[in-house]
C-alpha cells in the first residue's frame, strides 16, 4: 500500500532541491582551479618521471613530494565541490526525517534491508535520484545555469 500524501510531498521536495543542488554547485564551481591542478600534477609526474630515468634520485623524490601536495589540493577542491553538492540534500533528509517520518510504501512482507515499508527519507533519496537522472541530466547540456562558469 502506498502513501499518495507522503510520496507526493517528498517527491516534490526532490523535484525543487534537485535542480537547486545542481544550479548552486554548478555556480560555486572551481572548474578552472580543478584544470589548473591537473595540469600542474601531470607536469609534475612528468618531470619525475624523467629524474627517474636519468636516475636522479634527489630530483625524483622532490617531484614526487611536490606532486603529492598538488594532488592534495586537487582533493581538496573537489571535497569542498561534494559538501557543496550534498549539504542541501542532507538538510532535506534531516527535515524530513525529523518531521515526517512516515512509511510512504508498506510491504506486506519483510524486505531484508528495507524491513516493512520504505521510509519517507528512502523515498526522497529514489525521488532525488530520478529526477536528477530523467530530469537534470538530460537538461544540462541545454541549460547554461545547469553548466560550470556560468554567469
Amino acid at each position: 500500500m502506498i502513501n499518495i500524501q507522503a510520496a507526493l510531498l517528498v517527491s516534490l521536495a526532490a523535484f525543487i532541491v534537485t535542480p537547486l543542488v545542481v544550479t548552486v554547485a554548478a555556480r560555486l564551481s572551481q572548474q578552472q582551479t580543478k584544470d589548473k591542478l591537473m595540469a600542474k600534477i601531470k607536469e609534475y609526474s612528468e618531470l619525475s618521471s624523467d629524474a627517474s630515468n636519468a636516475g636522479v634520485r634527489n630530483m625524483y623524490a622532490a617531484l614526487q613530494k611536490q606532486g603529492n601536495e598538488v594532488l592534495m589540493q586537487y582533493y581538496v577542491v573537489l571535497y569542498r565541490e561534494a559538501v557543496v553538492e550534498l549539504a542541501l540534500h542532507v538538510l532535506v533528509l534531516g527535515i524530513i526525517q525529523n518531521y515526517y517520518p512516515v512509511h510512504v510504501l508498506n510491504f506486506s512482507i519483510q524486505v531484508w534491508g528495507l524491513g516493512d515499508g520504505l521510509s519517507s527519507v528512502g523515498w526522497y533519496i529514489i525521488s532525488a535520484i530520478l529526477v536528477f537522472q530523467l530530469l537534470v541530466k538530460p537538461l544540462k547540456p541545454k541549460l547554461r545555469f545547469f553548466r560550470p562558469g556560468w554567469v
